[in-house]
């Protein structure tokens, strides 16, 4: 367009009066022309971005409409692994602190049964071979038991990081499958924000892309 307005403008400049009937235009009247042819080109072009933004804009919304249709599904299906795992994940922590706790009262018995039953063996309640006997009984009982607790806990360990995992990836994905990019900004200023989310994050990157408008060569004349 410049190169354009350069052409009309030499043209003017060389144009000269056939048979002395008109002055030859002033610098005014060129500046008058060239802003006019300025301002239809700048029509022009806009017509012609507005046309192709709101071609974009249709298409954008076609495929966005299709892509909601399939999403509406997958949503469902997410939402509800998303409860399943973190059922499992209650689930877990709950039998894991049970049988954590139920080790650490074991051992404190076990102790306890241990000294109450040397005692009696130093008092001379019971034979040696009776203590020994029972001691080894005890043990015995103890050692399986404990040997049972702890497999369970490492189990209820493995179980729950899986489910907490899960849990973290389903509620991303969930998060990111609710996010509507058309929505705006409709948050209440007033209200306590909470920190940003994967959405959030997503919004404020759309939110910072932008355009420009060059400068008008009219405007540098003035």
């Amino acid at each position: 367009m410049r190169r354009s307005s350069l052409v009309f403008l030499l043209a003017l400049l060389g144009a000269t009066p056939a048979g002395g009937q008109d002055p030859p235009p002033t610098f005014e009247d060129l500046k008058k022309s060239l802003g006019e042819l300025q301002q239809k080109q700048e029509r022009e072009d806009d017509e012609k971005r507005e046309a192709l933004v709101q071609k974009n804009r249709e298409e954008t919304l076609k495929i966005y409409g299709d892509t909601l249709e399939r999403r509406d599904g997958e949503l469902q299906n997410v939402s509800r692994r998303l409860e399943v795992n973190k059922g499992l994940q209650s689930k877990y922590a709950r039998l894991l602190e049970t049988a954590r706790a139920e080790l650490a009262s074991m051992r404190s018995q076990y102790v306890n049964r241990t000294i109450a039953l040397k005692r009696s063996f130093d008092d001379g309640k019971i034979s040696k071979e009776a203590y020994e006997k029972l001691l080894d009984e005890d043990t015995q009982r103890f050692r399986n038991r404990e040997k049972e607790l702890a497999e369970d806990i490492s189990f209820y360990e493995d179980e729950g990081r899986i489910a907490n995992g899960l849990v973290k990836d389903l509620g991303v994905k969930k998060e990111l499958m609710e996010f509507d990019p058309f929505d705006g900004d409709r948050e209440d200023e007033a209200a306590p924000k909470d920190p940003p989310g994967i959405a959030d994050k997503v919004r404020q990157a759309i939110a910072q892309v932008g355009g420009y408008r060059p400068r008008s060569v009219v405007d540098t004349l003035r």
